[in-house]
């Protein structure tokens, strides 16, 4: 939540680089309590049921637990640290979303495979037409993924554990 914010009971989500506030709304009563990274995953879910288009968002830190996020546009935005656990996100647009630390455990439509030497981290992310790969700013399909990297083995082998974990989630 940003500090500058002139009423507390109002909390913004903010483009990432333009700072533009995206979606904004207020939080009932009984979320006043709550910390700042609950706060903003809680506005963040009512966007996406709102369909607000959140590409570019600033929703680093946010609790998105159990979050339903088909079909939501995250293009850009910096999920950094975000705790994703069990978020459904088959179909959510993520393309140069920075998901660095993000906390992905139990996340339908997503599946991590760390970081490969030069710190690209590799997700496979369930797109409407597919499968995608993702490492860096690179967004393949697993035959484009493969060509890509036949000459980089810990790249060649996270695409090959991703295609694993795919399969073993279809």
């Amino acid at each position: 939540m940003p500090a500058d914010n002139p009423d507390p009971e109002r909390i913004q989500i903010k483009h990432r680089t333009t700072d533009a506030v995206l979606f904004e709304c207020e939080l009932p009563v009984e979320c006043l309590s709550m910390p700042p990274y609950m706060k903003l995953g809680w506005v963040a879910k009512r966007a996406i049921a709102d369909n607000a288009d959140l590409a570019g968002a600033n929703l680093a830190g946010a609790n998105l637990t159990y979050a339903y996020l088909a079909g939501a546009n995250l293009t850009y935005a910096d999920l950094a640290g975000a705790d994703l656990t069990n978020a459904y996100l088959a179909g959510a647009k993520l393309a140069r979303a920075d998901l660095t630390y993000a906390n992905l455990a139990g996340t339908v439509g997503i599946v991590g495979a760390g970081h490969d030497p030069r710190g690209y981290e590799f997700f496979a992310v369930k797109q409407d037409d597919g499968w995608k790969v993702k490492a860096g700013c690179r967004w393949f399909t697993f035959p484009e993924a493969e060509a890509h990297w036949k000459n980089n083995l810990d790249a060649s082998a996270r695409v090959n554990l991703l295609r694993t974990l795919v399969s073993l989630r279809d």
